[in-house]
């Protein structure tokens, strides 16, 4: 991993998640048929908001959880 936390390939970017990525988390997470056999489905964007504020802002930091977004790079979309 880079020191900036972001890794790229051709085709996606790998980045930590913000609390701007609360909208587009939401739309992929929310749906139940493709995340059931998740441990979390957000009912509302008040969940993902809340999920977002609890996720570490460093990566490696002692009894933390960091989150990274995968993006497509063609159109920008996160999509995981």
């Amino acid at each position: 991993m880079h020191t900036n936390n972001k890794l790229k390939t051709k085709r996606l970017l790998l980045r930590p998640a913000n609390a701007a990525d609360a909208a587009a988390i939401f739309k992929y997470r929310s749906d139940q048929i493709t995340n059931k056999h998740q441990g979390w489905i957000p009912k509302n964007i008040t969940d993902v908001d809340d999920f977002l504020a609890k996720i570490s802002k460093e990566i490696d930091k002692a009894d933390t959880w960091f989150q990274f977004v995968i993006i497509d790079i063609n159109n920008s979309e996160i999509i995981g």
